[in-house]
């Protein structure tokens, strides 16, 4: 996928793409301005765990170093791959843990 191809997958452009009037409509823009706006500690918190997780795994913050490198100079889908298998992996351990958090407080009750 082109770079040009990538900038044209986002949620807005989908949005205007479906009805350009909506690049207009106070809104859409309001919602979307609010996403924006709340959405930033989910992505922080993410950040977060993601950092602390290679911190204690550097070998695996060593992998993910040198496949981002070789990203810039390969035209591949997957070359980011590893990236994106920690993240999830991240998101996935929070959620385990905050389930956990959850049914502790619910037994204290």
């Amino acid at each position: 996928m082109k770079q040009n191809e990538d900038l044209n997958c986002s949620f807005l452009a989908e949005i205007i793409r479906a009805d350009p009037r909506a690049a207009h409509d106070q809104t859409v823009l309001g919602n979307l301005i609010y996403i924006l706006q709340t959405s930033w500690r989910d992505v922080a918190g993410l950040l977060l765990w993601t950092l602390k997780m290679l911190s204690d795994h550097p070998e695996w913050a060593t992998r993910v170093r040198e496949e981002l490198a070789l990203s810039g100079k390969e035209n591949d889908k997957e070359s980011n791959c590893l990236a994106s298998r920690i993240v999830m992996e991240t998101l996935r351990l929070e959620a385990e843990r905050v389930s956990h958090e959850e049914g502790q407080e619910r037994d204290q009750v």
